[in-house]
Formats: structure tokens, C-alpha cells, sequence
């Protein structure tokens, strides 16, 4: 069944890979954005570039925090829109506040009068500050924020708490940590290093390189985003869920830079200075709630996502292409544990579309040589059995383990995997 779903920040980052992530589902959107100045208007247009020719995708220039929303037809909601940036709201704390509080007050506010239920709420790891324990969990008090950016994200995920108990709403806030690939924002650190070193210029350093992150494939954020859209589905009204959504592995800020310098096959030239107000020493997240609740789990490799997105920097899709052959990639996909009965191979490993070496080929060669059946035919026997035999296949085979990984995952919009239910079992 088609359902129509509100992405606010669609023209954004991660909202626009999450539109066409439901156009994929086979669902139409309804994008709001303000082309906030943080960054170009021109790099959030090359974003939209494939979703404004698609059937089914609706866009409206609109501020939430200021203007009517369009919720015409509208079956949930995943805001996304922000202001984003910890060392920027400390030069301008109140737009922040505007920007990421109020906006959230007036969303919550109209889905409710609306007659909606659903909505799914893009938060911050920020919001842990420098006081919680790693790795950080979601029970943990997060009431020291050190940023007004963290702050902000904080006031949003409490606003949530009193929406839901206020109103049968059903709202899952989403603890995103340092989510990085095709489109990144140019102000982040792997998209602002990749940049400085391919041109030969000095990247600064604040600190001593020991702060660390846990740092997100946009692929894996997606999965945990349709993940919590689903959960919306099923929870029971007045219910709010924190999530954490994060690779689960940190990296130091001197590896980080390395690992970009020898994908570019270059010396990095390093300025050192000093900590930045509002950074966190390390971002590190515990994966506990987000496997009970969504059962989703990360599956791109830190080293190897940072490496692939370092040598291909520009790229405006996911998928490979440039964002506007968006249905032709589409042929393997699968709406809540319904496989699309395609005649394709149905791979353990996602279909990484971003092209990331040393997995995809190295497990479509095997497949195509070994003589085994690697395909699911969508039942729960079948779909466990063919698991367990590709793995005794793969370590027979010689298989480097990095390809040999597999993940299952509940929301793999870009996997032919059958699901796995909260019961543990494969639909």
C-alpha cells in the first residue's frame, strides 16, 4: 500500500537520500525545506535534482518554524529539519533555539491537530556532552549538553516526552552520530578534509588527535530511519522511544586523517591548535536499545566507508549515478519483509551501492563461480538455512572477512534480504 509521508530537511543531507529511500519503498513524500544559509542553496538543489523528476515526490519551500505545514494526506512524519552545527551555535545561540526548538514545538503541535500519530524525530549524540559514560546509552540522564546545538536536540527529544504524554502520539527520537557519505555537508570534517588534502592545502587539528567518533554510514543511517518509521506503526499511542544511531566503532581524529590522506594517496600537512568550545572529547555508542527495538544492525565498516566516500567526494547518489536514475536502480527492494520476486540473486551482504571495495565484488565473484544457491525464498527456513550455508560457503572459499560479515537488518531498503522480526526469525 502507497502511503504519503511529510520529510521536513528534505533537501538536506539525510533527508533527501531518506526521500528517495521511500520512493524506493514505493511510497510518495512530501519535502519541506528552507534552504537555510548555513550552506549553499545550490548544493541542497543538486540534492533534489533526482526527486523533482519523480511521480510522487511534492516539494515545498517552507520554514518550519514560521509557516503551515502540508499534511494534506499525510500518514507520518520524520523531521529532520535543523540547524546544524556545534561550533556555530555558539556564535549565534538564539537562531539555534528558533531554528531546532521552537520549529519542533509548532511541528509536534500541528501533527497533533492534524489527527496524526506517527512522527520520527532526528536528534544528536551531542546531546551526551562530555559527562555520560561510554559507550553512550540511551537510559543515561544526557542533561549536561556543551554546546546550545546539543541543548537544542536535548529540548526537542523533551518536547517529544511531553507531546506523547500530553497526546496519543507515537514518537521515536533518533540519536544520530556523525553520519558521513554522498552528500555530506561541506562543513563536516570528512567532506572538509577529503577537500583540503586532494588540494594540497593544511588541514587544522584541534587538539592533540585523541578525540574520537562514532562515525555513521548514510546507508546504515537509513536503515534505522525506515526502521523507526515502521515502529511508529506498531507502537502503542502515548509511547516515546530514544534511539541511538550509530556505526558502533570510534575513530580517533589523527586516524581519520590518515586514513583520508592514503585514500587520496597523499601527504596530509596538519596545523595543530587548540580544543574547540563545544566539542565533545569522543561520541561512542551503545548498540542495546537499537537491536531491541528496530533490530537493526550497522554494516558498513568504518575504514572502508571513510576510504570510499575520501575517493569519491562529489558524488551525489548512494546508488552510484548522479541522483536521477533513481527507479531503474530500484529492482531489488523489499517493503517490510516482502521480497520482490525478481529472479535476482539474493545476497547475504547488502548491495552496496556506493561501490565500496572489497565487498560487493568480492561476494557477487564467489557467487557467480561457487555453484551454490545463495538465493531466499522468502521463508523463514529457507531464508535462515541459506544464511548459515553461505557462511560455511564463504569460509570454505577463502573470502575476505570483510565481505564475509553479514548483517541483518530490519529496514535494508537497498537489500535483497527477507527481514528479520522482532522475534528473531526472517519473514
Amino acid at each position: 500500500m502507497t502511503h504519503r509521508f511529510l520529510v521536513t530537511g528534505a533537501a538536506g543531507f539525510i533527508g533527501s537520500h531518506l526521500s528517495e529511500a521511500l520512493m524506493r519503498r514505493g511510497h510518495d513524500v512530501t519535502g519541506v525545506d528552507n534552504f537555510d544559509p548555513f550552506y549553499a542553496r545550490d548544493v541542497k538543489e543538486r540534492n533534489l535534482s533526482g526527486l523533482r523528476t519523480l511521480p510522487g515526490f511534492r516539494f515545498v519551500e517552507a520554514d518550519v518554524a514560521r509557516d503551515p505545514l502540508p499534511l494534506d494526506g499525510v500518514e507520518a512524519v520524520i523531521h529532520l529539519a535543523a540547524k546544524p552545527g556545534v561550533r556555530p551555535s555558539l556564535e549565534d545561540p538564539g537562531a539555534y533555539m528558533e531554528a531546532n526548538v521552537t520549529a519542533t514545538a509548532r511541528l509536534l503541535d500541528a501533527v497533533r491537530r492534524a489527527g496524526l500519530t506517527r512522527i520520527v524525530f532526528g536528534s544528536s549524540s551531542s546531546v551526551y556532552g562530555n559527562a555520560t559514560p561510554a559507550p553512550f546509552a540511551e537510559d543515561q540522564p544526557a542533561v549536561l549538553p556543551i554546546s546550545p546545538y546539543a541543548a537544542s536536540k536535548r529540548a526537542g527529544e523533551l518536547l517529544a516526552h511531553a507531546f506523547a504524554h500530553l497526546y496519543p502520539l507515537k514518537i521515536i527520537c533518533l540519536r544520530f552520530f556523525t553520519v558521513y557519505g554522498p552528500r555530506q555537508r561541506p562543513d563536516l570534517a570528512i567532506h572538509k578534509f577529503t577537500d583540503l588534502i586532494a588540494r594540497g592545502c593544511p588541514v587544522r587539528m584541534h587538539g592533540d588527535g585523541s578525540s574520537e567518533r562514532d562515525y555513521t554510514y548514510i546507508t546504515d543511517c537509513l536503515d534505522g530511519i525506515l526502521a523507526a518509521l515502521d515502529w511508529t506503526a506498531a507502537a502503542a499511542p502515548g509511547t516515546v522511544e530514544t534511539v541511538n544511531l550509530g556505526g558502533g566503532e570510534r575513530v580517533r581524529l589523527d586516524r581519520l586523517i590518515a586514513l583520508i590522506a592514503t585514500a587520496l594517496g597523499q601527504d596530509a600537512r596538519i596545523e595543530h591548535h587548540p580544543d574547540q568550545p563545544g566539542d565533545v572529547r569522543l561520541t561512542s555508542k551503545s548498540s542495546a536499545r537499537v537491536s531491541r527495538v528496530a533490530d537493526v544492525e550497522m554494516a558498513v565498516d568504518r575504514v572502508v566507508g571513510i576510504e570510499s566516500h575520501a575517493k569519491n567526494p562529489t558524488a551525489l547518489s548512494i546508488w552510484g549515478d548522479q541522483g536521477g536514475d533513481i527507479e531503474k536502480r530500484c529492482r531489488i527492494h523489499r517493503s517490510r519483509g516482502k521480497v520482490d520476486d525478481l529472479d535476482q540473486p539474493m545476497l547475504l551482504r547488502h548491495k552496496n551501492p556506493a561501490g565500496i571495495p572489497g565487498r560487493r565484488t568480492d561476494v557477487e565473484r564467489h557467487v557467480e563461480t561457487c555453484g551454490h544457491s545463495h538465493r531466499f525464498d522468502g521463508r523463514v527456513a529457507g531464508g535462515r538455512a541459506s544464511m548459515r550455508g553461505w557462511r560455511r560457503c564463504a569460509q570454505s572459499s577463502g573470502i575476505p572477512t570483510s565481505a564475509r560479515r553479514s548483517r541483518r537488518r530490519r529496514s535494508t531498503w537497498h537489500s535483497g534480504r527477507p527481514a528479520r522480526t522482532s522475534s528473531g526469525s526472517s519473514a
